[in-house]
């Protein structure tokens, strides 16, 4: 095999000692632990394989369910959500490749991980497969919360994906012997092309996947000239390094272009937060507050702030928003007119001095209630 400097798909003299067993891995598993031990030819992907695992670990240490966290634990470690990773917080887009939500979500992206890095790396290289792995994740993260406003994204799979797309741009190439490229370019297209359409159906971040993938491909392309032509510097280097630079280029300019409603959005129901409670100050009055006192309360605080909760909601709701969204905002619609109407007979009781509309008033609390139980789920 050459060394890591000469990768091998780059040598004449190389090709012509291939064999067909090149359809096998370039890195042979010689025990359990030769997967996660970093050797020459196989430095980075143990090293990726064994850092997802260490976060793992220190997840389900810090309380984190290790089958299945919440969307709250992950955004907490740094998975990748468009309102966070707008304000302020772009590192989401480098750290969510490093967090995975379940045990089972780890392991099935770390045997795609070992696998396509013992095919890969020895072959462009330790320092082209770390780069590339980088490059195709954040791009893959990029077009993750462009795609997805809502969506909690975590996982390696974006950036492997990108490994995968690599690989795929080379078998198109004459970088390998003819028989061996149709072997191994028939596998990875079913590979990818599985992959691809499982994603449809829901459940797993399709636009990570296809990002990660088409990135991967173009640096593929760009990678192959340097690898049959090592000692030319300009496109060992410079042609990659341009690639590099464009696809930050193009991931940064679509980034810029993400809508910010959501982040709008939250920063509006902050506000709704807070002055939800100055609205339910009528309910923490003591019992010996006056009449007088109550009735000032729910006129000059109570109704104005709830008026003001639902004008605030109706403005929200006229963004461009999921549909999620604007179902959770008609619920919150119908809780200010319940919590308005429930002042209004609370503060007709007090000064009419009666109690004629308490079991209307208990039918308002039971529906605000209802609302309430269901806006947690």
């Amino acid at each position: 095999m050459p060394n890591e400097e000469h990768a091998s798909l780059q040598s004449s003299d190389y090709n012509k000692n291939k064999t067909n067993s090149d359809i096998s891995p370039a890195h042979k598993v010689d025990g359990v632990m030769s997967i996660f031990t970093p050797v020459k030819g196989y430095f980075v992907t143990p090293l990726i394989i064994n850092l997802n695992i260490l976060v793992f670990i220190l997840m389900v240490l810090s309380g984190i369910h290790f089958l299945n966290p919440d969307s709250a634990d992950l955004i907490s470690w740094g998975a990748n959500f468009r309102p966070s990773t707008l304000s302020g917080q772009a590192w989401r887009l480098f750290a969510n490749l490093f967090l995975h939500s379940g045990i089972v979500h780890l392991l099935l992206n770390m045997y795609a991980l070992m696998y396509i890095g013992m095919l890969l790396e020895l072959r462009i290289g330790s320092r082209l497969f770390g780069i590339g792995y980088i490059v195709a994740g954040i791009v893959a993260s990029v077009a993750s919360i462009y795609w997805n406003p809502t969506t909690v994204s975590a996982g390696a799979s974006g950036a492997i994906f990108g490994m995968y797309g690599i690989f795929l741009a080379l078998l198109t190439t004459d970088a390998k012997e003819k028989t061996n490229r149709k072997s191994l370019f028939s596998g990875i297209t079913v590979f990818i092309g599985y992959n691809l359409l499982s994603g449809i159906t829901g459940g797993v971040d399709y636009a990570a996947h296809l990002g990660g993938l088409i990135s991967g491909i173009i640096l593929g392309y760009s990678f192959y000239p340097g690898l049959k032509n090592p000692i030319d510097i300009k496109l060992k280097y410079g042609l990659p390094a341009l690639t590099i630079i464009l696809l930050f280029f193009c991931s940064s300019w679509l980034y810029w272009k993400i809508p910010d409603n959501i982040i709008r959005y939250e920063r509006g129901m902050k506000i709704f937060v807070a002055e939800e409670k100055l609205g339910m100050r009528i309910y923490q009055m003591p019992q010996s507050a006056s009449k007088e006192i109550l009735m000032a309360e729910i006129k000059d605080h109570g109704l104005p702030v709830w008026r003001k909760e639902k004008d605030l909601i109706a403005g929200l709701d006229k963004m461009n928003l999921p549909k999620g969204i604007h179902t959770r905002n008609k619920m919150l619609l119908e809780y200010c007119d319940l919590r308005i109407e429930s002042l209004e007979l609370i503060y007709k009781s007090i000064s009419e001095n009666t109690g004629n509309y308490n079991d209307q008033i208990k039918k308002y609390s039971i529906q605000i209630t209802s609302i309430l139980d269901s806006l947690k789920k």
